[in-house]
C-alpha cells in the first residue's frame, strides 16, 4: 500500500470563523463551504487549485472518528507540530502579514536555499510558510 501524498489537514477549534478569515484574508487562499454546506460559519474547505488543503471545523462538529478517538477541544497544535505550505512571494508577504498585525519569526536554511515564515492561525496552529529559492 505506498502513499501517494498528503490529502489534506483537519483544524478543529471553538472559532472556526476566525480560522477561516485568517486563511483566506490573512494568507490569501481561497475557502468554500464544505460538501453539503452553503456557509463558512461553522468552517470550510481552504483550497490549492482544485484541492482542499485544510478543512476547518467547529470544535463541538461530531465527526465519525469521535466515538472510538475523542477529540480533545485544547487550543494550539497538540502531538502535531505545524503545517507547512509550500509559496512564492516572500517580501510580498512579510508585507501582507504586517498590514494584518501577525507576529512572525524567520529561518534561513541556506544550504537548502529555504527561507521560512513561522505565524500562528487564531486557534493557536503552527503555520510554516516555506520559500524555496524566492
Amino acid at each position: 500500500m505506498p502513499i501517494a501524498s498528503l490529502d489534506h489537514v483537519n483544524i478543529r477549534n471553538a472559532r472556526p470563523e476566525a480560522s477561516v478569515a485568517f486563511f483566506r484574508d490573512v494568507l490569501d487562499m481561497s475557502v468554500q463551504p464544505a460538501p453539503g454546506t452553503t456557509d463558512l460559519s461553522r468552517g470550510g474547505w481552504v483550497m490549492v487549485g482544485d484541492r482542499a488543503v485544510v478543512h476547518i471545523g467547529h470544535a463541538d462538529t461530531v465527526y465519525p472518528s469521535d466515538a472510538r478517538v475523542p477529540f480533545d477541544p485544547g487550543e494550539g497544535h497538540g502531538p502535531v507540530h505545524h503545517v507547512a505550505f509550500t509559496c512564492e512571494g516572500h517580501a510580498e508577504t512579510k508585507v501582507r502579514l504586517a498590514e494584518h498585525g501577525i507576529a512572525i519569526d524567520e529561518n534561513v536554511v541556506a544550504a537548502a536555499g529555504l527561507r521560512q515564515i513561522f505565524l500562528r492561525d487564531p486557534g493557536g496552529v503552527l503555520i510554516e510558510l516555506n520559500f524555496w529559492g524566492d
